[in-house]
């Protein structure tokens, strides 16, 4: 792992902001930036950053269960090397102390389907990946409903319960199927058919006080879920899908049957769900490769490029130390700018939507101070307020309160993270510069394993295309 070097060019990038500086009176950064003042010259002059890439292998993130569960693998991206993704889920009779199959003596099972509700896809939509289910171990106490998203596989009976050859492009494609009496069409859901004589066994059961239809924790000891992942025999290893277990309609174990009821034949089709906060997981594996592990090992403190992966995955840290030791002035805007470097596959890796960015204080991450506004709508900050979407080719980071603080009262100047987490959880820093024992768990990527880019990092030779500080300013 590379070290943070920090250097000290404090008074190097003074003497750059103040000296070789252009006066400016409009600024392409947006309206609104500068007051509309006679006599105010307002300024403009570019930082260089040291940028380093850091990858993360452990992660204690957990899998949310009301978030899309992935199952696929990339396998050999040029820049990032391999992913795999794959999922682990619980399920429980659609109704409790009840017997799904009518008459336990008369049951014929025609066939049992598994069916994940799609969300969405990652990666390459022409991948052909083979999905194979098998049942999580009896013997495996599979009851947690927070498991790392880097946890150990769990133990899984040997047998293949089902599989399917899965094109992503038809993910979303109209489904009709036959449910009982009734003909269902439905779109984006993928259905995958078990072994029926694996199904027998749930027929035997039965709602006495320790039978495994009287509640749902009995049930779930004898049977603990199942695990579905794409095979490294799959044809086309290039993406990952998403999958969303809450969808009941759509997500569950479904039993087509026929019994006999008062001399007739009836057919049935009882089904298992998925119930909120039973156990499940989403399992994320990476292997760097490509240009990304050669840059993270080059031993530069200062990176050409930089590579953002989704977690578990690459990260950037980001010092700015010409903002130190700035004498005072106004900061009408102060905008860290990342431009994206042309990679190898990006037209079926595309972009993330967002990056995030964070301070760093030891062991401690932290928000960006003053420049991290909270709010209760989706995202759970302002974004537009703090930057970190993807457009026009970068990605830019408002920071001009976080600046003007480090310029009129001295605040620390930290090292910077940017990263495009599935979930984070900073310690929020006020506007004393205080980090408090309060943390906001945040989701900035919910394609767990999915996202990419690279960017041209503070060290690259081109300066104009270069990672780097603007500030825009007027002097006391």
């Amino acid at each position: 792992m590379k070290s943070i070097i920090s250097g000290s060019v404090a008074s190097l990038a003074v003497i750059f902001l103040f000296i070789s500086c252009n006066k400016i009176d409009t600024t392409d950064l947006g309206s609104g930036l500068i007051p509309e003042i006679d006599n105010v010259n307002t300024f403009d002059t570019i930082l260089p950053v040291t940028s380093d890439n850091f990858f993360s292998s452990e992660d204690s993130r957990k899998m949310i269960y009301s978030q899309a569960h992935g199952i696929g693998i990339i396998d050999n991206d040029a820049e990032f090397g391999t992913t795999s993704v794959h999922l682990y889920t619980a399920f429980a009779p659609s109704a409790s102390h009840s017997y799904p199959f009518v008459k336990r003596d008369t049951v014929k099972i025609d066939s049992v389907v598994l069916s994940l509700a799609y969300s969405s896809q990652y990666g390459d939509s022409t991948s052909v990946q083979q999905f194979e289910v098998k049942e999580i171990s009896r013997v495996f106490d599979f009851q947690d409903t927070a498991y790392t998203i880097t946890n150990p596989d769990f133990p899984v009976e040997p047998e293949v319960i089902g599989s399917k050859a899965v094109t992503f492009y038809t993910l979303n494609d109209n489904v009709q199927y036959r449910n009982a009496k009734d003909t269902v069409n439905t779109a984006n859901e993928l259905r995958i058919r078990l072994d029926t004589a694996w199904a027998r066994r749930f027929v035997a059961y039965d709602t006495t006080a320790s039978g495994a239809y009287n509640n749902d924790s009995l049930f779930q000891t004898q049977f603990r879920g199942i695990e579905v992942r794409a095979t490294e025999a799959s044809t086309k290893k290039k993406g990952i899908a998403y999958f969303d277990l809450t969808q009941n309609e759509r997500t569950r174990i479904t039993f087509y049957c026929r019994v006999q009821v008062n001399g007739r034949t009836d057919t049935i089709a009882p089904y298992f769900v998925y119930k909120t906060r039973m156990p499940e997981a989403s399992i994320v594996r990476r292997t760097p490769g490509g240009n990304y592990l050669a840059n993270m090992s080059n031993g530069m403190p200062n990176d050409e490029r930089i590579y953002m992966q989704g977690t578990p995955g690459a990260y950037a840290t980001i010092s700015i130390p010409g903002l130190s030791g700035i004498p005072n002035c106004v900061i009408h805007r102060a905008e860290l700018i990342m431009e994206k470097s042309p990679s190898l596959e990006e037209s079926s890796y595309p972009p993330p939507s967002k990056l995030f960015i964070e301070a760093l204080s030891g062991d401690t991450v932290a928000t960006i101070r003053n420049d991290f506004i909270f709010t209760n709508s989706s995202g759970g900050y302002d974004i537009t307020s703090l930057g970190g979407s993807y457009a026009k080719d970068r990605y830019v980071f408002n920071l001009t309160r976080y600046v003007q603080s480090i310029v009129t009262k001295g605040y620390r100047n930290y090292t910077l993270k940017v990263s495009n987490p599935f979930v984070t959880t900073p310690n929020f820093t006020n506007s004393l510069d205080v980090i408090t024992t309060d943390t906001i768990p945040l989701i900035i990527n919910p394609q767990l394993g999915g996202g990419r880019v690279v960017l041209y990092g503070g060290g690259y030779t081109d300066t104009a295309k270069a990672m780097r500080m603007r500030i825009i300013y007027s002097k006391i």
